[in-house]
C-alpha cells in the first residue's frame, strides 16, 4: 500500500489511413500525481492502437486509473469520438469526432465529395486536428508534453488526414505519421 509520486498512462491511438480517410485521434494522456495503490496486485493494461477492422484504440490502465483511447478516422463517414476525435472521412462532407473534455481535442473535417477528396486531421491531446482544404488533407493536432522521464517528450498527437488525389496531412507533434 502506498503512493506513487507520478504516473503517466497513455491510451491507444485511433486508426487512420494515409491514402483515404481521416487521421486517427491521439490516445488519452493521463498524468497522475500522488497515485494511491492498495496493498494488492494491480493489473496493468497497455491499450493497442486501432486497426482497419477496429478503428478506435484501446483503453490503457494501471489499477483503477484509466486513460481513454483515441477515436478512429472516418472512412466515408464521420470521425469517431474518443480521447481525441478521429478526422472526418473522405468522399463526403464528414465531420471530425469529438474529443473528451480535459483530455483531448476534436478531429478536423473532410473536404470534397468525389474522387480526389481529402480527410480531416485527427485530434491530439493538445490541439484540434485541422480541417481539410480543397486538395490538402488536415494535419493532426499536437500532442501533450510530459517530463516524467526527466526529458520533455510529446505524446498523444493526432494522425494526418489521408488524400485520395491530393496531399496527405502530417501527423501532429507526438503523434502518428502522414
Amino acid at each position: 500500500e502506498g503512493t506513487v509520486p507520478e504516473a503517466l498512462i497513455v491510451g491507444g491511438g485511433g486508426f487512420g489511413s494515409n491514402t483515404i480517410g481521416g487521421g486517427g485521434g491521439g490516445g488519452g494522456h493521463l498524468s497522475v500525481t500522488a497515485a494511491y495503490f492498495t496493498a494488492a496486485a494491480h493489473t496493468v493494461t497497455i491499450g493497442a492502437g486501432g486497426s482497419s477492422s477496429a478503428r478506435n484504440g484501446l483503453v490503457s490502465s494501471v489499477g483503477s486509473y484509466l486513460s481513454p483511447a483515441g477515436g478512429g478516422g472516418g472512412l466515408e463517414m464521420n470521425g469517431i469520438n474518443g480521447a481525441s476525435g478521429g478526422g472526418g472521412g473522405y468522399r463526403g462532407i464528414y465531420v471530425g469526432g469529438s474529443g473528451t473534455a480535459g483530455i483531448g481535442f476534436a478531429g478536423g473535417d473532410a473536404f470534397g465529395t468525389g474522387t480526389g477528396s481529402v480527410g480531416g486531421g485527427g485530434g491530439g491531446g493538445g490541439a484540434v486536428g485541422a480541417d481539410a482544404t480543397s486538395t490538402v488533407a488536415g494535419n493532426g493536432g499536437a500532442g501533450t508534453a510530459s517530463s516524467i522521464t526527466g526529458t520533455s517528450v510529446t505524446r498523444a498527437g493526432g494522425g494526418g488526414g489521408g488524400a485520395e488525389g491530393g496531399t496527405a496531412g502530417t501527423g501532429g507533434a507526438g503523434g502518428g505519421g502522414d
